[in-house]
C-alpha cells in the first residue's frame, strides 16, 4: 500500500528526522545547548577531523540544503528552542537569509543572539528593504541602531530613513523601494528593450509597469502579460490601464490589504504626499500582513502582545500575568454580587447549582456576537449605513435565544428538581440575560472602537464581567423576590 504524505504531513516527518539525527550528537554538546540554547556549535570543535559529530552534521546539511527557505524556517520553528539554534549553527554560513524573514520573533531573537550582531547583519544585508523593515521592527531599538550601523551604507541610510519618516503598520514601512516606472510616450518596444538592458538592477520579480509623467506621478499601469502580446509600435498610454489607486506611504497597512482584496492587486504603487512614485507594494507583502493581522488579533483575543511559543518560562509568565490578574479582578466582581445574596442562596441551596448554567449560556452567546462585530470592524463590513440594522439583528437574535433557551432551562430544572417556582424564575433569568448578553456582544466593541481602543484587546473580558455580574444579580434577584 502506498501511502501519499501532504507537504505538511512531509515537513513533520523531516522535522522528526533531524530531531533525531540531532540526538546523535554527543551527549556533551547537547547538555551544553541545554544549559544555553544560545551557545553556538561552532566553538565546540573547529577542526572537522577532530569533530566526532562531523557525520551527523554533514547528513543534516545535505538534508537541509534541498529546502527551499521557507520550508526550512518552519522545520527550525518545529524543534524545540535549543535543537533549532543548533540547526542554525550547523548550517553557518549556509545558513539562508531570507529563512531569516520567514521566522517568527521569538526565533531571531534567538537567531541574533545565536550567530551575533555581525553576522546577522550580513544576513540582513542580503534582503530586499522591506524584509529588512520587518525583521528589524521585532528587535529592540538598541539592536536595531547597533545592526544598521554594520551595514552597507547606501542599505543603512535607506533604512534609517524609513525609520524616520514612516510609521509602523504603514505603506511606507512594508513597500519595496525598487520599481519599474516608464514615460506614457515610450512604445512597447522601448519598454521591452529598457527592461533588457537594465535587467541587473530592476527587481528581482514584479509584475506590473507603472506608467509616469515627467514629474514621476503615476497616469496608470500595464501588466506584463499585457505588455508582451502588444504590437511593438504602440504607445504605452495607448495600452495601459488608467483605472488605477495608488497607495499614499502613510495608509495603514490593514487598509492596504482590504484595498488590495477589493481591487484583486497583484501590486501597487506607493505616492509620497506629494503624489510621486517611491516603491511599490507587491501581493506577497500583503500576504504577509494579513497573516501577520490574523495572528496579532488571536493573540489579542487572549490577551497577549505575541506568541510566547518560543519564549522561555520567565517571559512567558510574565506576558500572561496581566491579563490573568484582570480576569481574577473581574472574577471577584461577580463573586461580590453572588455575596449580596448570601442569604437567598443559603435558604434555597440549588440555586448555587444553577448560576453556572447562567453565565455559561450567556458568556457563549455574547461571545458569538462579539465574534462577529469585531469581524465585521476589522474587515469594513460594519459602517454607519448598515450599523442600525446590524445592532436590531443582535437584538432580535437574543430575544429569540432567550425565549428558547429559557423554556429549555425551565424544563430541565424541573426535571431535575422538580421545584416549579426554581424553574420559572430560571428560565425568566435566562431570557433576561441572553437578551443583554447579545445587546453587549454588540454594544462593547462598537464602543471601543468608537474609544480608538482595539476591540480584539479588550472586548473579551469586559463582556465576559458584565454578563457574569448581570447574569448572577439578575437571577439571585429573582429568586429574592419570588421564591423568599
Amino acid at each position: 500500500m502506498v501511502i501519499e504524505l501532504n507537504r505538511m504531513d512531509e515537513m513533520d516527518f523531516l522535522t522528526m528526522s533531524i530531531s533525531d539525527k540531532l540526538d546523535e550528537i554527543d551527549v556533551d554538546v547537547l547538555d551544553i545547548l541545554n544549559d544555553d540554547p544560545y551557545f553556538t556549535y561552532d566553538n565546540i570543535d573547529q577542526d572537522p577531523s577532530e569533530d566526532k559529530n562531523y557525520d551527523v552534521k554533514a547528513e543534516i546539511i545535505e538534508q537541509l540544503s534541498l529546502l527551499h527557505f521557507a520550508d526550512l524556517s518552519t522545520l527550525i520553528g518545529g524543534l524545540p528552542l535549543h535543537k533549532s539554534m543548533l540547526v542554525v549553527s550547523i548550517l553557518g554560513e549556509d545558513f539562508p537569509a531570507h529563512t531569516l524573514a520567514e521566522t517568527t520573533s521569538g526565533i531571531r531573537d534567538a537567531i541574533l543572539k545565536n550567530v551575533g550582531l555581525k553576522r546577522f547583519s550580513l544576513l540582513l544585508a542580503e534582503l530586499d528593504i522591506d524584509d529588512a523593515v520587518m525583521v528589524l521592527e521585532d528587535l529592540s531599538e538598541t539592536e536595531q541602531h547597533e545592526i544598521i550601523n554594520l551595514l552597507p551604507q547606501e542599505q543603512r541610510d535607506l533604512l534609517e530613513h524609513v525609520f524616520a519618516v514612516y510609521e509602523d503598520d504603514t505603506a511606507g514601512r512594508m513597500m519595496e523601494w525598487n520599481y519599474v516606472s516608464l514615460n506614457e510616450n515610450w512604445t512597447v518596444a522601448d519598454a521591452l528593450k529598457f527592461t533588457r538592458e537594465n535587467r541587473k538592477s530592476l527587481p528581482m520579480l514584479f509584475y506590473d509597469y507603472f506608467i509616469v509623467d515627467l514629474d514621476n506621478k503615476p497616469l496608470g499601469y500595464i501588466p506584463i502579460s499585457t505588455l508582451v502580446r502588444s504590437s511593438p509600435k504602440l504607445k504605452l498610454k495607448k495600452i495601459m490601464n488608467p483605472n488605477y489607486v495608488p497607495i499614499p506611504a502613510d495608509m495603514d497597512q490593514e487598509d492596504v490589504a482590504a484595498l488590495f482584496s477589493a481591487r484583486n492587486f497583484v501590486s501597487a504603487a506607493v505616492i509620497d504626499s506629494n503624489g510621486s512614485i517611491i516603491g511599490s507594494i507587491t501581493i506577497d507583502d500583503v500576504v504577509d500582513v494579513i497573516q501577520e493581522e490574523n495572528e496579532q488579533d488571536l493573540m489579542h483575543m487572549g490577551g497577549l502582545s505575541d506568541s510566547d511559543f518560543h519564549k522561555n518560562l520567565t517571559q512567558t509568565v510574565l506576558k500572561r500575568f496581566m491579563w490573568l490578574a484582570i480576569n481574577l479582578f473581574a472574577t471577584f466582581l461577580s463573586a461580590g454580587i453572588i455575596t449580596l445574596f448570601s442569604n437567598t442562596v443559603a435558604h434555597i441551596v440549588i440555586l448555587a447549582s444553577l448560576m453556572p448554567i447562567i453565565t455559561s449560556l450567556c458568556g457563549s452567546s455574547g461571545t458569538q456576537g462579539l465574534t462577529v462585530l469585531i469581524r465585521s470592524i476589522a474587515t469594513n463590513e460594519l459602517t454607519p449605513a448598515n450599523r442600525k440594522s446590524a445592532f436590531i439583528k443582535e437584538f432580535s437574535v437574543g430575544v429569540v435565544n432567550g425565549v428558547i433557551f429559557g423554556f429549555l432551562a425551565s424544563i430541565g430544572s424541573y426535571i431535575l428538581y422538580h421545584n416549579l417556582g426554581v424553574s420559572i424564575v430560571l428560565g425568566s433569568a435566562m431570557l433576561a440575560n441572553l437578551f443583554i448578553a447579545g445587546t453587549l456582544g454588540y454594544v462593547v466593541p462598537i464602543v471601543l472602537n468608537a474609544l480608538k481602543i482595539d476591540p480584539a484587546v479588550a472586548s473579551g473580558v469586559i463582556l465576559t464581567t458584565l454578563t457574569d455580574i448581570c447574569g448572577f444579580f439578575i437571577f439571585l434577584s429573582l429568586a429574592t423576590a419570588c421564591l423568599l
